[in-house]
């Protein structure tokens, strides 16, 4: 899904980042995540199945894990701390299940992907932040030159 917020100024043209939830679980089926989060995953493998490029092209071996993930583009902001919550928010239909996976050996992060050639910055709010310890996700950022 990709989204364009108005341009707040023209510092914020061309901007862009992602945020994503990967979680992953070493066996458990997590296609049952989409029907109670009511979103459909970008990415979604199951352990032991083969390994596929998002292409449908065959890569050799088979998923060592279980992993469902979705993400947003947003392109001409800096206001991630905005999708970040609202992604979050959307995590709250879940919140038994995603404890239960993280009790069997299950990961769940937010992750920002931000790209390296500007300057974007934001602040998370502890709200979000706490949210996010309440679901025992894990926040993530990486920066893309």
């Amino acid at each position: 899904m990709k989204q364009s917020h108005d341009v707040a100024s023209l510092d914020d043209a061309g901007l862009s980042y992602r945020v994503r939830i990967l979680i992953t679980h070493p066996f458990d089926n997590l296609e049952r995540i989409t029907e109670i989060l009511g979103i459909t995953p970008n990415a979604l493998w199951v352990k032991g199945q083969n390994r596929v490029t998002p292409s449908g092209n065959k890569l050799p071996g088979a998923h060592k894990y279980s992993a469902w993930s979705y993400w947003i583009d947003v392109e001409d902001s800096r206001s991630f701390s905005k999708t970040l919550s609202s992604l979050v928010s959307s995590l709250d239909k879940g919140d038994q299940l995603f404890r239960e996976l993280v009790s069997t050996g299950g990961v769940g992060l937010v992750i920002l992907d931000l790209q390296g050639q500007r300057n974007i910055g934001d602040v998370i709010l502890p709200e979000a932040l706490r949210r996010l310890s309440d679901l025992k996700f894990g926040l993530g950022i990486e920066v893309f030159p």
